[in-house]
């Protein structure tokens, strides 16, 4: 909805795959 990604209380598929290569 309005809420930034990072604000939803689950972790979309597309932000995982986001988020694994930048905290590797």
């Amino acid at each position: 909805p309005a809420l930034p990604r990072h604000a939803q209380p689950r972790v979309a598929p597309i932000d995982i795959i986001t988020t694994i290569p930048t905290r590797t």
